[in-house]
């Protein structure tokens, strides 16, 4: 029950999200920052394993040791493969779902990670 109550928070938000940018100073602005977010995900072409190992570094507390982080490249599975990659760290708030969805934000401090603003995450998708 609790997963299709969170299905149902990422619609809506997701919802809110479109609403909010039909409106053409939104959407010149939109193309400018997909502009933008287009260059710099070209700078990270290649390197999309390193940003989810990134990520997944991130997701352990800095005072333990015994973080770990699976990856797995299931070739069978779609057209040209899938792969997955987990951690056994902390697990993505609603917070950090809506600061990843904007332009340079992040919920982690300068500094607090490897990874900062999101522009790595976002690189992958």
């Amino acid at each position: 029950m609790a997963r299709n109550a969170r299905a149902k928070q990422l619609r809506e938000y997701g919802l809110s999200v479109l609403e909010g940018a039909r409106s053409e100073q939104v959407l010149r602005m939109a193309r400018q920052v997909n502009a933008a977010s287009y260059t710099s995900a070209r700078e990270y072409a290649g390197r999309s394993l390193f940003e989810l190992l990134q990520n997944g570094y991130d997701a352990h507390p800095r005072d333990h040791r015994g973080g770990r982080v699976h990856v797995l490249l299931d070739e069978t599975e779609g057209e040209w493969g899938t792969l997955y990659v987990a951690n056994g760290g902390m697990p993505f708030t609603w917070r950090d779902v809506e600061r990843v969805c904007e332009l340079a934000q992040s919920s982690k401090e300068v500094g607090e990670g490897i990874g900062n603003k999101g522009v790595g995450f976002r690189s992958i998708l």
